[in-house]
């Protein structure tokens, strides 16, 4: 399956959607959390967290089109997407946290699939948002909202090149426990808590 012109499509969708969806919706109210930006939607306030689940949805569904899926695996493939990009936004809050899951994400299916050729049609783009997590790591830089869109748009498309339809489901109810969890819950704290994570959340990091 060649899907490089699929990656193309969605990498670069996802690392310039934030910042102009962000533009288009200059003046709206910002809340923390999906809860926050369902009750605005509520009020009819144009919040720049629908705005971007709305538009989320719309590019994992185009770059899901290009893929050739029943109509099921098609909303499945772009639910995983879609949850994928909005966990590792969660993420996003310490320096180096995304990069390294995104690793383990990676080593993960490598290993338990025994199958490379995802890599290589992601590798194009991994490898840059590899250095610049290695920045972030080391606190020298930021990846923001687009470099983590970037990356969770990456690790998305690579659970759906890589898994199969039952697969996909169990990486999809993971990800929306996860996604749950963080909105009602701190990832954080969570992390600071759990010996082991703690320890490999701060490694690498200079403080």
């Amino acid at each position: 399956m060649h899907a490089l012109p699929l990656v193309l499509a969605l990498t670069c969708a996802a690392a310039i959607a934030p910042a102009v969806l962000r533009a288009l919706s200059s003046g709206a109210h910002t809340k923390a959390n999906y809860r926050g930006h369902g009750a605005a939607a509520l009020r009819g306030e144009l919040s720049t967290g629908v705005v971007k689940a709305v538009g989320s949805l719309g590019l994992a569904l185009l770059a899901m089109s290009y893929l050739n899926l029943s109509s099921a695996r098609w909303l499945l493939a772009a639910a995983v997407l879609v949850l994928a990009t909005h966990l590792f936004n969660l993420l996003d809050l310490r320096p180096g946290r995304s990069i390294k899951a995104f690793v383990l994400l990676g080593g993960a299916l490598i290993v338990g699939s025994g199958d490379t050729r995802a890599l290589w049609s992601l590798g194009l783009f991994a490898g840059p948002a590899l250095v610049a997590g290695f920045w972030d790591l080391r606190e020298r830089a930021m990846l923001g909202d687009s470099g983590a869109s970037l990356l969770g748009a990456l690790a998305g498309l690579w659970l759906v090149l890589t898994l199969s339809g039952i697969g996909q489901l169990v990486a999809l109810a993971l990800l929306a426990a996860v996604s749950v969890y963080g909105e009602l819950r701190s990832i954080s704290e969570l992390v600071e808590r759990t010996p082991g994570l703690r320890e490999l959340d701060s490694w690498g990091r200079p403080s």
